[in-house]
């Protein structure tokens, strides 16, 4: 071996040596960071926002170091929430990263709502919401029109409007709702805008994320105060949700609710 060769292995050796050093470092910056990031959260004692550590607000629930529940992620991609919960004590916390300002939030208790429908084709808001029908009310010279798109060789809906008059004598937009899918023709979102006179600002539009299995995983709403941000949680390949982790958006105080799904 001439000294050019030997010269030329070393510095090759130096060098993974080199990578692997820096990337071990840059593992223990980013779980540092990751603990002392700095987060708010509603406490309850105090009523005021209070600002910590994820790691201080963790252990405040003994849940640091602790495998989460559940990890939600927006339409792009971005973790946008991490669950702890204990399905046992139905007691748990999370963090919200929707903002760039994480918020941290309790969940004590959870409510629970039979059956669940998420037909992606359905003409009505997903949560199966008793709150609001469009069309509970009633309407005059109500239609429906639906525009249709071939993909993949299939006929998809590509556009749904329903018109009506609501009050006076003036034909009205009462839902419109737009699909959107991949070249192999599963669906990817909907965007749904209901008629304010009938729903108030209660889910007017509403945006809804499907899975590769064409099960919704996240949704966002429009409301007065701010939005609502819905993630479905499954069991495996189950096309029923367990639950649906609700994060109600008061100007940056994020308040859950947490649901459960019983067949």
């Amino acid at each position: 071996m001439n000294s050019k060769t030997c010269f030329h292995k070393i510095t090759k050796v130096n060098l993974f040596i080199l990578i692997v050093v820096l990337l071990s470092s840059a593992t223990v910056y980013y779980q540092k960071v990751s603990a002392e990031t700095s987060i708010q959260y509603w406490d309850k004692n105090t009523n005021k926002i209070v600002t910590t550590t994820e790691k201080k607000f963790l252990q405040k629930y003994g849940l640091y170091k602790k495998k989460t529940f559940y990890k939600g992620y927006d339409d792009k991609g971005k973790l946008a929430v991490e669950l702890y919960f204990d399905e046992k004590t139905k007691k748990g916390c999370g963090i919200s990263y929707y903002y760039s300002n994480p918020f941290g939030f309790e969940i004590d208790s959870y409510d629970t709502q039979k059956k669940f429908t998420y037909e992606k084709y359905s003409l009505m808001p997903i949560m199966n919401d008793t709150k609001f029908s469009p069309y509970s009310e009633d309407i005059l010279n109500y239609k429906e029109e639906k525009t249709y798109k071939f993909i993949n060789k299939k006929q998809r809906l590509i556009n749904y409007t329903s018109t009506g008059i609501i009050s006076g004598d003036e034909t009205e937009k009462i839902v419109v709702m737009y699909f959107s899918y991949g070249k192999n023709g599963k669906l990817i979102s909907k965007n749904i805008t209901i008629n304010s006179n009938i729903s108030g600002s209660y889910r007017s539009s509403s945006a809804i994320y499907y899975d590769k299995l064409e099960r919704p995983y996240y949704s966002k709403s429009y409301v007065t105060h701010g939005s609502l941000l819905d993630f479905y949680i499954y069991n495996g390949n189950s096309k029923i949700p367990s639950y649906i982790l609700t994060l109600d958006d008061n100007l940056g105080v994020i308040n859950p609710v947490l649901t459960k799904i019983t067949q």
